[in-house]
C-alpha cells in the first residue's frame, strides 16, 4: 500500500464519498442502465490488426465462457492485447476471486484450438464442435442453471430454483399473445410455436437421460435454443414482429434463451475470427491475472474488493503494451463504480453497465504506481466523487419508485461484417457474418448478431497444454 503522501486517495475525501455510496446502496438506487453500442474511432487504428469492434466482441465472448459458475466470485473481464511489431494476440483475463483450475485447463485447450484452426492445422467444423464441447462442459452446471435444470448444483446464495426456462417461455409468450394487437401471418406463429416445441422436447431429453448423456443433452437443447433465436440473437426480433413491445421482451425468460444460445454462438464467432485473422491467431497466447487480497483500509467498511474490470485497468497501468487493449469485456454489465470510474479513468470501453450500486468496491493504492498513474488516477476518483455526489444529491427528498434491480449479465451482439479480405475496417450495426469465413454478404440490417449455423455437434474432447500464465 502507498503511503499517505502518494496515496490515490489523498485528493478526495474518501470517508465522505464511501458514505455517499453506502446511502445509495441503501436506498436501493439505480442511476439507470447504459448501453455503450456506438462505434468508436481512435487515432491509432490503422495500426490495430483487429479491429475495435472485433476486439469488443472477442473480449466480451472471452469474458463471458470464462465466468462459469453463477457466483460473484467467477465474474470475469477480459482483454485482447495486440502487439505492435509482430502478429499476434494476447487475451487477458481476471476475475473476481481469481480464475480458476478448471477456466485455466479449459483456455489452454481453447487457445490450442483457434491456434490450429489459424494454421490450417483442422477444419472450421472441427473447431467449432471441439470449441463448443470445451465450452460447454466448463459452464455445463451454469447452463444447467439457466435452463432451470433439477440437475442445477446452486450456490448457497440462491434460496429457491427456478422452473424450467422453456416452460416459462411458453407461459410469457401465451400469457401475452392475447395483448397483441398487431396483424401477423399465421405461419410466423406456427414456426415459433414449433420451435418452442423443439425447445421444450430437447430439455426433456436432457431432464430425462442419463448422468453420462448430460453434456451431449446439453448441446441439443443450446442448438434448440439457437434455433429459436434463429442466429443467437433474434428471439427478440421474432416476438417484436408478432407486436410485442420493447418493455415486454426485456424480461428473463427472452434475455435467458439468448444466453443459452449464445455458448453455440460464441463457439463459431471464435472459430471465424481466428481464420480470419489467422496470423494473430496463429500465435495466440492467454494469461490470468494474480487476484487482489481483500482491501482493510475503509474507515466504514472492514474488507472491499477490486472487481475485474478494475483489477484490468490497474493491470495496464502496471504493464504498458506499445498497443493498449481498447475496451474491456465483461460476463457481467459494470456496477455504478466501475462504470464511473472507468470512463473518468479514459484509457477503455465497456459495452455496457447496470449501474447498480455495490458499496464494499475500491481501487488498489500500491506504492508500485508511477508518479503519472497515481495522477491519473486520483483525478479518475475526483470525477467519480463528484458524480457519486451528483446521484447522492438527486436522490433526497424524494421516494423513488420501487422497480427491480437490472439484469446483470452481459453477451456482446453487436451487429459486425467484414468490408473486404483486404482492409480492417469494421462497419457496426450493418449485417453479420455470413456462413463462409470471408464472404461479406449482406444479410437483414436488423439482425443483431455474428453469423451462426445450425449443425450435428457431437462430443469431442480437445488435448490441453500447460497454462500460460
Amino acid at each position: 500500500t502507498a503511503p499517505g503522501s502518494r496515496s490515490i486517495w489523498r485528493d478526495i475525501d474518501r470517508k465522505r464519498m464511501e458514505q455517499q455510496i453506502q446511502s445509495l446502496h441503501r436506498k436501493q438506487h439505480i442511476s439507470g442502465r447504459v448501453s455503450y453500442t456506438q462505434t468508436l474511432s481512435f487515432d491509432l487504428e490503422d495500426t490495430y490488426a483487429v479491429p475495435f469492434e472485433v476486439e469488443r466482441s472477442l473480449a466480451d465472448d472471452f469474458a463471458f465462457i470464462a465466468a462459469s459458475q453463477p457466483r460473484v466470485g467467477y465474474v470475469t473481464a477480459a482483454a485482447v492485447e495486440q502487439e505492435r511489431d509482430e502478429p499476434t494476440l494476447c487475451v487477458k483475463l481476471a476475475a473476481n476471486a481469481g480464475i480458476c483450475p478448471d477456466v485455466r485447463r479449459s483456455f489452454d485447450g481453447i487457445m490450442e484450438l483457434l491456434a490450429s484452426y489459424a494454421k490450417r492445422g483442422i477444419s472450421r467444423q472441427t473447431c467449432q464442435v471441439q470449441l463448443f464441447d470445451i465450452i460447454v462442459r466448463l459452464n455445463s452446471n451454469r447452463i444447467l442453471g439457466r435452463l432451470g435444470s433439477a440437475r442445477f448444483q446452486a450456490p448457497p446464495h440462491m434460496n429457491s430454483r427456478r422452473g424450467p426456462l422453456s416452460a416459462q417461455l411458453r407461459k410469457f409468450i401465451g400469457k401475452n399473445r392475447g395483448k397483441n394487437p398487431r396483424k401477423h401471418r399465421l405461419s410466423d406463429l406456427e414456426k415459433l410455436d414449433s420451435d418452442i416445441a423443439g425447445f421444450e422436447a430437447a430439455f426433456a431429453q436432457l431432464e430425462m437421460g442419463s448422468s453420462e448423456q448430460v453434456i451431449s443433452n446439453l448441446q441439443r437443447v443450446i442448438r434448440q435454443a439457437f434455433c429459436l433465436t434463429v442466429d443467437g440473437s433474434q428471439l427478440p426480433d421474432r416476438l417484436r414482429a408478432l407486436g410485442f413491445s420493447a418493455t415486454q421482451l426485456d424480461v428473463r425468460e427472452v434475455r435467458e434463451v439468448g444466453k443459452v444460445a449464445n455458448y453455440w454462438r460464441t463457439s463459431r464467432h471464435l472459430s471465424i475470427c481466428a481464420r480470419r485473422f489467422h496470423r494473430q491467431f496463429a500465435g495466440a497466447t492467454w494469461r490470468s491475472l494474480p487476484t487482489y487480497k481483500p482491501s482493510a483500509t475503509s474507515e466504514l467498511y472492514s474488507q472491499q474488493f477490486v472487481h475485474a474490470e478494475i483489477q484490468l485497468l490497474v493491470h495496464y497501468e502496471l504493464e504498458k503494451p506499445k498497443l493498449m487493449p481498447r475496451i474491456i469485456g465483461v460476463s457481467k454489465e459494470a456496477c455504478f463504480l466501475c462504470d464511473s470510474f472507468i470512463r473518468a479513468h479514459g484509457q477503455f470501453s465497456l459495452s455496457g453497465a447496470h449501474r447498480q450500486v455495490f458499496p464494499q468496491w475500491t481501487i488498489p493504492d500500491l506504492k508500485d504506481f508511477s508518479f503519472e498513474t497515481a495522477q491519473r488516477l486520483r483525478q479518475a476518483l475526483s470525477q467519480l466523487s463528484i458524480e457519486v455526489n451528483r446521484e447522492y444529491i438527486g436522490a433526497q427528498g424524494r421516494k423513488l419508485p420501487h422497480r427491480p434491480f437490472p439484469l446483470q449479465s452481459a453477451i456482446n451482439l453487436n451487429a459486425i461484417r467484414f468490408a473486404s479480405p483486404s482492409t480492417s475496417t469494421i462497419i457496426a450495426n450493418r449485417g453479420p457474418l455470413s456462413h463462409s469465413d470471408d464472404s461479406t454478404e449482406r444479410r437483414n440490417p436488423s439482425l443483431g448478431s455474428l453469423p451462426s449455423q445450425i449443425s450435428n455437434v457431437g462430443d469431442a474432447s480437445a488435448n490441453n497444454v500447460h497454462s500460460t500464465r
